[in-house]
């Protein structure tokens, strides 16, 4: 796209459709939420109108050209340096009085703009009626009507466009008493000033403003008295604090059953497959180190990731269903006055509910907090919040630790401790929280103010989308480490110093002859582990793990997945091997065959899987969480306080738990 290439720039304010305009629009497939401060970041596109090509931007939703949050001085700075652009600004119907307020400042910098009317049809249902040409006169713009649910008036909308081009505005309000400057020098004055607190001439141009928004709703808004729909009853219950929260519980506990209750059959197809891929390979490739690498290396460790997908799916899947029906909005709503015991907010809810997919976009997802120390505060806590990463690491251990077809009244005792560790991550955040704000104070009291947006139907084809690309992102990011990280673990464990690993072989050679039985030959490999290079290795970090119930085989585990949680899954399986297609067995069945060659006691005791899952609910285990706090918060000291305490409450967690239960 050429650099004078003119633009289209999407404002308005949080959760008032601008995304869904710019996926019609620009025809991309930008991600769609119905949450307040979803897009941090501007996104271009392209557009076509009237045969001239223009790049459409969608902006951050803010509420005014004053900033008070990361997203808003984003919006801010892409309108006030507008040059050869036009703006569209997006309003919500239903909302059309607080949505002006910011239209009007933007309208005063003497940019060519139109007003795009959303939700007409939700406005409609509520007894609002709008008379589109009083409004645009007294405005002095053009308004189009439209539905981005429906994706109705899309097509008027972008046959007005090309009208709004250097067209003869009238300024929605052009000078302030006693102010002497122009609006537009007013505005940078007021960013440039930087004050907590509104100037004199900011609360005389927002209180003109207010009184002239008023007059125009009057003149051109008429309210009906209407029926409640049930959609607003149904609302009323979820926001209740009561009956609102043993929803919200209700609604979590059949998130995390899904997840292990609908994810079994075909997790044990997917770890069939690998199986008799693998045993097929083996069979039908020359014995020797080649074949070994393809099965024990490669195989092996996307195996141990790939398997978990389903369940990565399931959560996904629900998490995206909350966002697109509005829920998760009620949950911030309910949650705000418990968190700010916390020295948090309701908005903190948003970016830590993400958080359950990913901690990244989560972390950038906090620039919506105008408070910095509350900013702060749940940049700090989100790594604690369950990740996908996670899940591998759970299910895998969880398994291993529940039998099958335990059960709890109706309850699967597995989806009950998986319930479990993501309650333990949102404790263990609050709690870090709680000690975060005894070293940080807020300079100044702040409310909490959320667009509510009305509860919807899903919808299906976005939802989908996003399930696809969040798989596939997930399958490719990891997919790549796993593979680095398990032919790595290969070589390493393939070959040792000094020829030990050959003396080993030669010895059980001479004592045992050419044909070894299961049992020898489980012995030689133990053997021949321990004298490689990924033994000495796991040996060097055994003293430091040892206090915690680890081996090194976990060390080693423990250590890679620094590069990504999920890669601990891997690492196993690369480390132990997946069996062939004889034997019929999977990682987790492996595992607890697995002997202490000293007390001949399981190695993965119940104290033993307890401290690991603790580990991973507390251990800041990513190094890209890691890199992104350190891009938002432009603080290596922060960043090395987050990642050294904790890894630190993990250790001592972890050590506390194993020797209490042992």
């Amino acid at each position: 796209m050429e650099a004078d290439t003119p633009r289209i720039l999407l404002a308005g304010n949080p959760n008032c459709g601008k995304t869904s305009i710019f996926n019609i629009l620009a025809g991309l497939n930008q991600k769609v939420t119905n949450i307040p401060g979803t897009t941090v970041e501007k996104v271009s596109g392209t557009i076509k109108v009237n045969n001239k090509s223009y790049t459409l931007v969608d902006l951050p939703g803010a509420y005014s050209l004053f900033p008070k949050s990361e997203d808003e001085l984003v919006a801010a700075n892409e309108i006030l340096n507008a040059k050869n652009d036009m703006i569209v600004f997006v309003a919500d119907a239903t909302r059309l009085e607080s949505n002006l307020f910011y239209f009007s400042q933007i309208a005063d910098l003497g940019i060519p703009i139109m007003l795009a009317l959303n939700m007409v049809d939700l406005a409609q249902s509520k007894g609002i009626q709008i008379d589109i040409d009083a409004l645009s006169q007294r405005l002095g713009v053009l308004v189009v009507p439209i539905s981005a649910l429906k994706s109705t008036g899309i097509d008027t909308l972008k046959n007005t466009i090309h009208k709004v081009v250097f067209p003869n505005q009238t300024p929605f309000y052009a000078s302030f008493d006693n102010s002497g400057i122009a609006y537009p020098e007013f505005v940078e004055q007021q960013m440039l000033s930087n004050q907590e607190h509104l100037d004199e001439n900011r609360k005389i141009d927002a209180g003109k403003r207010q009184r002239m928004i008023a007059e125009i709703i009057k003149t051109s808004v008429t309210r009906l008295p209407y029926k409640k729909r049930l959609v607003e009853k149904l609302d009323q219950l979820l926001i209740h604090p009561i009956w609102g929260i043993v929803i919200m519980l209700a609604v979590m506990t059949v998130i995390f059953q899904s997840v292990f209750m609908l994810a079994e059959l075909p997790m044990q197809g997917i770890e069939w497959i690998f199986i008799k891929v693998g045993g097929f390979i083996k069979n039908a490739l020359a014995p020797g180190f080649f074949n070994d690498m393809v099965v024990e290396g490669i195989i092996s460790g996307l195996a141990g990731v790939v398997v978990f997908v389903p369940q990565i799916v399931i959560l996904f899947f629900f998490i995206g269903l909350l966002e697109e029906t509005g829920y998760i909005t009620r949950i911030s709503f309910l949650s705000d006055h418990f968190m700010r015991k916390f020295g948090l907010s309701g908005k903190s809810v948003i970016p830590m509910t993400g958080g359950l997919a990913c901690a990244i976009p989560s972390i950038m997802a906090a620039r919506t907090i105008e408070n910095r120390a509350e900013r702060l505060a749940t940049i700090f806590i989100i790594p604690l919040m369950t990740c996908s990463a996670r899940l591998p690491v759970y299910t895998l251990l969880i398994s291993m630790l529940v039998p099958e077809d335990s059960y709890v009244w109706l309850f699967n005792t597995r989806g009950l401790v998986l319930m479990g560790m993501y309650l333990l991550g949102f404790v263990s955040a609050l709690l870090f929280a709680l000690i975060f704000r005894l070293f940080i104070k807020a300079k100044a009291n702040h409310f909490f103010v959320l667009e509510m947006p009305e509860l919807r139907p899903p919808r299906w084809r976005p939802l989908f989308y996003m399930l696809y690309r969040k798989s596939m992102m997930f399958l490719s990011g990891a997919g790549k480490v796993i593979l680095i990280v398990s032919l790595i673990l290969f070589l390493l464990k393939s070959f040792g110093p000094a020829g030990q690993m050959q003396q080993i072989k030669e010895q059980y050679a001479t004592e045992y002859g050419n044909s070894l039985s299961p049992e020898i030959e489980q012995q030689q490999n133990a053997e021949l582990l321990e004298a490689s290079w990924i033994g000495k290795i796991g040996k060097i970090i055994e003293p430091a793990i040892k206090p915690l119930g680890y081996d090194w085989k976990i060390g080693i585990a423990l250590t890679t997945s620094f590069a990504a949680r999920e890669v601990f899954v891997g690492t196993m399986s690369a480390i132990y091997g997946l069996a062939d297609d004889d034997e019929g067995v999977g990682l987790r069945e492996m595992l607890q065959k697995q002997k202490d060659p000293t007390t001949g006691l399981s190695i993965y005791t119940f104290p033993v899987l307890i401290s690991l899952l603790l580990f991973y609910a507390i251990a800041l285990q990513c190094a890209s969480t890691v890199a992104v706090v350190y891009k938002e918060t432009k603080s290596i000291k922060y960043t090395l306080i987050q990642l050294v305490s904790m890894y630190g409450a993990a250790y001592f967690v972890c050590m506390a738990a194993y020797n209490l239960l042992s």
